[in-house]
């Protein structure tokens, strides 16, 4: 890249996973379809590296020692960009969450970079801890990290988020007035998939009878998906149905969930995929599951990505009745929503009823609410107006 061009951006993202970040790995995709060049400055990474698209710029942080932390392992990871972005011309920066935000808005000071901030997960004042455990006069990380989003989100070029109802939240608790905003999915750029026939993907990989209705959940194996409760459930479930929890999860809470399954119900499946193949493991199932507990507004303002992605391959959803899932899932006839996981049989009936339409009713819906190179288009024409 020649240090001259302005033909590229920074991403900022301090989490371990970008390799399942859909919205990142189709922003990058749809920067570099149309010439330009991303850097992706992130932390070591320890989930999905290996399912990264080829010819992406990732560039990890090294681990650094477990003593080091707040807020001495931001500023080592400011220092860390600087150097490894020196004699580089960016358009601008992209901060994903408070901490993405915060370090890319640091360096961009420092380098005279403007900054866009993309938010994924809503960091809600009221939700948060407020002091450390240890000594009450101390604030929490987490409140530290959200007074410096406020002070460098008021400094952003313009914000990305998912929907309308995100939006006024993040604007309200970071008390902003609302503008500049841009709705994007959170979402690969894959088309539909439409096999011509039942994909056999699952049945052969993990030997599930070909009666057996599959009931899939793809994602963070994790207590914010409900896995667990999910997979005890379905001892009040018929035999003829099969759960599958497909994704990644701490090695503590997938040995919990591990222990408490019955293997003729469940399959446990860790081993993650390429994007291109994760469509062909999703379109062998019946049904996809997209559950969250009511923590917070965070989880009640969900808009859960795994939705696209069953939508994209024709499933019909069983999700919460939070007011984004409600939005999208049952406005569209595309799924049923539940208040609580004991009305998982009652859903399945209710959609295997009239399956076809529900099928039918998830592509469209898909076309309608995840098509991600529609949402970023004005995104991009923005960027390149940034002065």
């Amino acid at each position: 890249m020649n240090g001259k061009s302005k033909k590229l951006i920074g991403l900022f993202v301090l989490y371990r996973y970008v390799g399942i970040s859909h919205s990142i790995i189709s922003t990058v995709e749809y920067l570099k379809q149309r010439g330009w060049e991303v850097d992706i400055f992130t932390v070591k990474q320890k989930v999905a590296k290996e399912v990264l698209p080829h010819g992406f710029s990732v560039i990890e942080r090294p681990d650094i020692p477990k003593w080091v932390r707040f807020p001495i392992d931001l500023i080592h990871f400011v220092f860390w960009v600087l150097r490894k972005s020196f004699g580089k011309k960016y358009k601008c920066f992209i901060g994903y969450d408070p901490p993405g935000l915060i370090a890319a808005s640091i360096v961009g000071l420092i380098r005279g970079v403007p900054v866009i901030y993309h938010s994924l997960e809503l960091w809600v004042t009221n939700d948060l801890p407020k002091h450390c455990l240890w000594l009450k006069l101390v604030p929490s990380q987490a409140i530290v990290l959200k007074y410096l989003e406020r002070l460098f989100h008021k400094r952003a070029v313009f914000t990305i988020i998912q929907d309308k109802r995100r939006a006024k939240v993040l604007f309200e608790d970071n008390h902003l007035p609302q503008k500049d905003v841009y709705y994007v999915p959170h979402v690969g750029r894959e088309a539909l998939y439409r096999p011509e026939k039942k994909q056999d993907y699952l049945r052969h990989k993990f030997g599930i009878g070909k009666g057996k209705l599959i009931i899939l959940m793809v994602g963070g194996i994790n207590s914010t998906t409900l896995a667990r409760e999910v997979a005890e459930a379905t001892n009040n479930w018929p035999s003829s149905w099969h759960l599958v929890l497909h994704g990644y999860g701490s090695p503590e809470y997938l040995d919990m969930v591990s222990q408490s399954i019955d293997r003729d119900r469940v399959t446990l499946s860790t081993q993650l995929v390429s994007i291109n193949e994760l469509a062909k493991l999703v379109a062998s199932a019946d049904i996809g599951l997209a559950l969250y507990p009511n923590l917070d507004l965070g989880h009640y303002e969900m808009t859960s990505g795994k939705i696209g992605q069953y939508f994209r391959c024709g499933l019909p959803v069983i999700a919460n009745n939070f007011p984004n899932l409600v939005n999208v899932v049952e406005t569209s006839g595309a799924g049923v929503c539940i208040d609580n996981i004991v009305s998982i049989p009652a859903a399945v009936e209710k959609i295997m009823k009239d399956l076809s339409n529900f099928r039918q009713n998830a592509y469209n819906a898909y076309l309608k609410y995840y098509d991600f190179d529609r949402a970023f288009k004005p995104v991009f024409q923005r960027i390149k107006r940034i002065k």
